[in-house]
């Protein structure tokens, strides 16, 4: 329909759409991530073994770095705080069966704003 500056709409030219079907199932795989956030702990025993703390599922993510902040920024939130290091030591990233480790960066945790930390003391 065309607005014809009268109250009444008229026919326009008819615009026919076609949706598109995605077949390429191989790119849809490859925009999922999974992301899972572990801590590092050591047993009574004194064995080191990692605890998984939250796993998460990234859809539609342009590439790994881009799922790793999104997966951040959800575990922040989930978790209320202000860096996800907090609560987890590392997470790993899984795409197509290859995985990726990441650790906090030094500025990550320098830009964590910490109350009480940025206060005077005179």
């Amino acid at each position: 329909m065309v607005w014809n500056g009268n109250s009444q709409p008229t026919p326009g030219p008819v615009q026919k759409t076609c949706l598109k079907k995605n077949t390429n199932a191989a790119k849809i795989f490859a925009m999922r991530w999974r992301v899972e956030f572990f801590k590092d702990l050591v047993g009574s025993e004194g064995r080191a073994f990692s605890s998984l703390q939250q796993s998460v599922v990234i859809d539609r993510a342009d590439n790994g770095d881009h799922a790793v902040e999104a997966a951040k920024r959800w575990y922040e939130q989930l978790c209320r705080v202000p860096i996800w290091s907090l609560y987890a030591d590392r997470l790993e990233v899984e795409s197509e069966g290859k995985r990726i480790c990441y650790h906090p960066t030094r500025d990550e945790i320098a830009l964590t704003r910490i109350p009480g930390r940025d206060q005077n003391t005179n």
